[in-house]
């Protein structure tokens, strides 16, 4: 049992297969998804998954009606957001069986989603809101060897190339 695992145990006053099975339930039933850890297949299995509600509409429903909103509106709508681009990225998946997409587990510089295809090199994709700067990006771009990063936020309003990293507004993604 990994430490979140046992915190959310300890949290919930129950076992660690009650919550393991409470969580694989929910995902049989389509209203929640994993994502493991970018890595060998020895590091997935090891490394915590990350779960993400199949809507971010579903998310903000129960937030708000369980009271657990958080009070700076701008760390709360990018929870929201990036929920926003987990569930479309899953959605695109099993539309085009095409590429497979990972969190990452670096705790420094992270980017929220890591885009792989067979064969080719990574696509590091940051979320977020507000102005993104390049030096997050640029430095999953560096360490993940990429060709070019992907930065989705409200930053601009249409689709913009600077040099390797593309900008992508978020309502635009949202609509794929």
């Amino acid at each position: 049992m990994n430490l979140q695992t046992y915190q959310k145990t300890k949290y919930l006053n129950t076992s660690s297969a009650n919550v393991e099975n409470i969580l694989n339930i929910l995902e049989k039933t389509g209203l929640l998804f994993h994502l493991e850890a970018y890595g060998t297949s020895s590091k997935r299995t090891r490394k915590s998954w990350k779960y993400y509600f199949a809507t971010s509409s579903l998310k903000y429903a129960l937030s708000s009606k369980i009271g657990n909103v958080s009070t700076n509106k701008e760390k709360y709508e990018g929870i929201l957001i990036e929920n926003i681009i987990a569930s479309k990225l899953h959605h695109l998946q099993w539309i085009t069986i095409n590429f497979h997409y990972f969190t990452t587990q670096i705790k420094k510089n992270n980017v929220d989603f890591i885009i792989h295809r067979l064969f080719n090199k990574i696509i590091p994709i940051e979320v977020g809101r507000g102005k993104k700067d390049r030096r997050q990006i640029t430095h999953a771009m560096n360490n993940y060897d990429a060709e070019y990063g992907i930065v989705i936020s409200n930053r601009t309003f249409k689709i913009e190339k600077e040099e390797d990293i593309i900008y992508i507004p978020t309502q635009t993604f949202a609509l794929l």
